[in-house]
C-alpha cells in the first residue's frame, strides 16, 4: 500500500478542524454567571425592596423582620471563606431559597436569575434549608404527641 503523505495530511486536518473533534470552550465560571454582582437578581431586586416592607413581603412571603432573625439565626452556617474567588454571601443564599420555596420555581429558572448554574442553586436550596433545620427546628417546632397524631385523624374523618 502507497502512502500518500499530502493527501493523508489533508485528511487529517479536515478531521481536526470537523465539529466532532473540535472541544467545547470551557469556563472556570461561565461569563454570564460573572455577570452576577451586576445584573443578578439578588443586587437589582432583593437589595433595593428591602425599602418597600409591602413588596419585600410579596416576594419573599414573610416580613424583613423575619427575614433578618432566619439570617441571623443562620449565617454561621452559611458563611464560607475562600482565597481563590469570592463566595456567595449568606443574605444571597437565603434569599436564594427563599424565592424557591414561597413560588416553587425550577431550579434552571432561579439560576437565570439570579446569574449562577442551577447545581449551585440546588446545593444552595439543600445546604440552607439543612441550616434551618438545624438551627431552628427546636426552638420552632414541636415533636407531635400521640394527642396530636389523634387529633389529625379525628378532624380528617
Amino acid at each position: 500500500m502507497e502512502y500518500n503523505s499530502s493527501s493523508d495530511d489533508e485528511w487529517d486536518s479536515f478531521l481536526l478542524e470537523s465539529p466532532i473533534f473540535k472541544s467545547r470552550k470551557r469556563y472556570w465560571v461561565h461569563e454570564l454567571w460573572q455577570q452576577r454582582d451586576d445584573s443578578g437578581e439578588f443586587q437589582n431586586v432583593c437589595t433595593v425592596i428591602k425599602n418597600y416592607p409591602s413588596k419585600f413581603y410579596n416576594y419573599f412571603r414573610m416580613d424583613i423582620s423575619t427575614f433578618e432573625y432566619i439570617l441571623n439565626a443562620i449565617k454561621n452556617d452559611l458563611t464560607k471563606y475562600s482565597n481563590f474567588r469570592r463566595c456567595i454571601e449568606p443574605e444571597e443564599k437565603l434569599a436564594v431559597t427563599l424565592r424557591y420555596l414561597s413560588t416553587g420555581m425550577s431550579f434552571r429558572a432561579l439560576a437565570l436569575c439570579f446569574k449562577m448554574h442551577n447545581t449551585t442553586v440546588g446545593a444552595i436550596v439543600y445546604e440552607v434549608c439543612d441550616a434551618i433545620w438545624n438551627r431552628l427546628s427546636t426552638t420552632h417546632l414541636s415533636i407531635p404527641t400521640p394527642e396530636d397524631f389523634l387529633s389529625i385523624v379525628f378532624f380528617s374523618i
